[in-house]
């Protein structure tokens, strides 16, 4: 049975907005379009902090010569702009550059958060994770701080809860600092 040309063209029409045409006076222009300039934005700014701190990291932290550590800066970039490429073929062939970009967005702050795991930066950790994510952050305190630095990321983190009006867990915090003084005074 043949299908009517109307319907064949509504089929292959990408403007369909719940099943009704687009209009293009109240779909698309910068409104839709911001999302994606925000999150462009912060990866660049992401990128480039890291790319500026990898020779030094893996100079002072890896003890790499500057040969070792140049070829490790050209296998990272190589490797971001690869997947940079599979990304563009999964949006554009199978997921949308709105599910892309939201699936590749928490990728993201998981290498961001192993970057601070393995570089040993749980202050940074810390001050940047949200407050209502205190479970995790106190896991990955308790799994990869230092001992000479637990009590310091641990009162960080309480102070955070207690300026957020969570006293409940900074008391569980201060606890685990080991700080009875902060733990008394709630």
């Amino acid at each position: 049975m043949r299908r009517s040309v109307s319907i064949l063209a509504q089929e292959m029409n990408p403007l369909i907005f719940y099943g009704k045409p687009a209009l293009k006076a109240r779909t698309g222009r910068w409104r839709s379009a911001s999302l994606l300039l925000v999150n462009q934005g912060l990866i660049a700014l992401a990128f480039s902090g890291v790319e500026a701190n990898l020779v030094l990291f893996s100079k002072l932290v890896l003890k790499q010569t500057n040969v070792e550590a140049a070829s490790t800066f050209s296998i990272w970039m190589g490797t971001t702009y690869f997947f940079s490429l599979i990304g563009a073929f999964l949006s554009d062939s199978y997921l949308g550059r709105y599910l892309t970009c939201i699936i590749f967005q928490f990728v993201f702050i998981i290498g961001l958060v192993v970057s601070a795991m393995v570089s040993n930066d749980l202050l940074s950790l810390v001050n940047t994770r949200p407050l209502k994510f205190w479970k995790e952050t106190l896991a990955i305190l308790c799994s990869f701080a230092q001992r000479d630095e637990w009590t310091m990321l641990c009162d960080t983190l309480a102070l955070k809860l207690m300026g957020a009006g969570n006293t409940e867990v900074a008391t569980l915090c201060y606890i685990c600092a080991g700080n009875i003084d902060k733990t008394v005074e709630i």
